[in-house]
């Protein structure tokens, strides 16, 4: 008899960690959707100003899951999702399917942490700001 009348609770707790998770995906999600500037970034430690050529690089990321990153000028347009256990965005673009894993370190309203892999395998810090 205890077991069962506990079972209605136990469900709810259930449903309630998922709809409580869902939640947290939605909003890091809706703080990512925004256009992100590069600031600086840091690697081995040490913070650089973005390069004169890379002083307006961005990514803009759309609430479609559309993204856009533009680096030297460059636009690449591709797809994005976020998986909250990992912490990773996946980012595949459009045009050569090339698929890229940015880790999300912190994010806010106005600002963000992202960190990548360059081909060398050195660790690379994007201090992002909003627009």
């Amino acid at each position: 008899m205890k077991i069962t009348s506990k079972l209605p609770f136990l469900f709810f707790v259930f449903l309630m960690s998922f709809y409580v998770s869902a939640q947290e995906i939605k909003n890091v999600e809706n703080l990512i959707v925004k256009e992100w500037t590069l600031k600086s970034y840091e690697m081995d430690g040490q913070t650089f100003p973005p390069k004169e050529k890379h002083k307006n690089d961005r990514m803009i990321f759309y609430s479609d899951k559309s993204v856009e990153s533009i680096s030297a000028d460059e636009v690449q347009k591709g797809i994005w999702s976020y998986n909250k256990d990992s912490q990773i965005i996946y980012v595949v673009d459009q045009k050569n399917k090339f698929d890229m894993q940015v880790k999300l370190i912190s994010i806010t309203d106005s600002e963000c942490v992202l960190e990548i892999e360059n081909p060398k395998g050195t660790f690379i810090k994007m201090n992002m700001i909003s627009n």
